[in-house]
């Protein structure tokens, strides 16, 4: 049983890595924070990834309360979850910009706020659409309170790596290069491709019981 745990929480921390991708959000936190001094980036760093570490477990613990309050189920989630993170993987891996993630006016407010760290660097650069889906849909498979843990424990360990990134993205911006941190980009948007089209199998497997062998879902 344990390693059924050690699995949930690798594959939530990577895949959740993925959908944050912290790496490709350096160039942007550099830009949007250059008129800043080095205390002041340090405190909108660590303000942001508690805001968005917060705003993600308030989704993740509230998954089930949320559905049965708007009526839908997880299979519904897990599908529209599924198509949507399949289009931020999609602009991770052409290097196409729809919006999706980030719309180009919030861009342009980060440029100009003094203050970044709630809006936009929190939400939704890193507590955004696809981070919290991604989030519901980890929540969705812990099937007690010691998986619900796991997969709490990941959202955090990921958070605090992305506040360990920025801190030193300086460093990550000269190791990687633009290229590296484009190519680190793609290989994270592969990740998050193969996980939505797993996620949306295993909606339809439940919405419709019939495709369960068809489609392989757990």
């Amino acid at each position: 049983m344990d390693m059924v745990y050690v699995s949930l929480f690798v594959t939530t921390f990577f895949g959740f890595f993925a959908v944050m991708d912290p790496i490709g959000a350096v160039p942007l936190f550099i830009v949007m924070t250059e008129n800043n001094t080095e205390a002041e980036r340090c405190q909108m760093t660590r303000r942001a990834t508690v805001a968005a570490l917060l705003v993600l477990l308030f989704f993740g613990i509230t998954q089930m309360w949320l559905f049965s309050f708007f009526g839908f189920t997880m299979g519904a989630f897990r599908v529209a979850g599924g198509l949507f993170l399949f289009l931020i993987a999609f602009e991770m891996l052409t290097a196409h910009t729809t919006g999706a993630k980030q719309s180009e006016e919030e861009k342009s407010e980060g440029v100009e706020k003094t203050d970044i760290s709630i809006t936009p660097l929190a939400v939704p650069l890193l507590a955004g659409p696809a981070t919290i889906a991604s989030v519901v849909l980890a929540f969705g498979k812990a099937q007690n309170f010691i998986g619900t843990l796991t997969v709490t424990l990941a959202v955090v360990g990921v958070c605090v790596a992305t506040y360990g990134i920025l801190r030193i993205s300086g460093r990550v911006q000269r190791l990687f290069g633009n290229t590296g941190i484009k190519v680190v980009s793609r290989m994270m948007g592969l990740i998050l491709a193969a996980m939505a089209i797993q996620f949306a199998a295993d909606g339809l497997a439940e919405l419709f019981p019939a495709l369960r062998n068809t489609l392989g879902a757990s």
